[in-house]
């Protein structure tokens, strides 16, 4: 030990604070992302761009301090910086795709109830000849979730339908969610994508437009 142990108290107390800081800061981010209404690109991601490497270069520094004895010098605290940025923006992109990914599996699992009823008065799927029923479950999500206050737009003929609601972004631009019957499986694009693309316009050609309170 190059140094006593008694002027590591304080730096290391410092280190570990940070760490517990960073943490808080990295599981209250992935909690939000994980039970977010589906979005493409949120503000809260970002924060794992930060706390990610902050928590990586501290654990490092004070990992450091206990087994050398000795705060990091210059040197290796560049060095440190440097791997926990590289690791912690890979790890971050990690958790983005994680949380993205249980959110719309909850979206998906919420919505399901609803969509079997669609599918179960398709020949006539629109209100008032369609009454749908949203249970407590979903009601429960929608609230949770941060779900936007817009009633879910269904296009439809008698053989086929397209559910499409808002979804989340950073930008005014937002997203949209829908649902092809086709297909049975849903889509997160962004409106920007949408309007170059044309997709969702394409499956709706044709079809009757009818809204459903949420």
């Amino acid at each position: 030990m190059t140094a006593d142990t008694s002027d590591l108290r304080r730096p290391q107390f410092a280190s570990a604070a940070w760490l517990v800081l960073w943490l808080m800061v990295a599981v209250w981010t992935c909690h939000a992302l994980a039970t977010a209404w589906p979005y493409v690109q949120l503000m809260p991601q970002w924060l794992l761009v930060f706390a990610i490497p902050g928590l990586l270069f501290r654990a490092i520094e004070l990992a450091w301090m206990r087994m050398r004895g000795q705060r990091l010098q210059a040197r290796n605290r560049w060095l440190g910086r440097a791997i926990s940025i590289l690791a912690g923006l890979m790890a971050a992109g990690g958790l983005w795709s994680a949380m993205d990914g249980i959110s719309m599996a909850r979206f998906e699992s919420a919505m399901a109830p609803l969509v079997g009823q669609i599918h179960a008065n398709a020949a006539a799927p629109c209100p008032p000849a369609a009454r749908y029923a949203v249970g407590r479950d979903l009601s429960a999500y929608l609230a949770e979730s941060g779900a936007p206050r817009a009633p879910a737009a269904l296009a439809h003929d008698s053989q086929r339908f397209v559910l499409a609601l808002g979804g989340g972004s950073m930008d005014i631009d937002g997203s949209t969610l829908f649902y092809d019957s086709r297909s049975r499986g849903w889509r997160k694009v962004h409106n920007d994508m949408l309007a170059a693309t044309g997709e969702l316009d394409a499956l709706r050609k044709g079809l009757e437009n009818c809204k459903i309170a949420l």
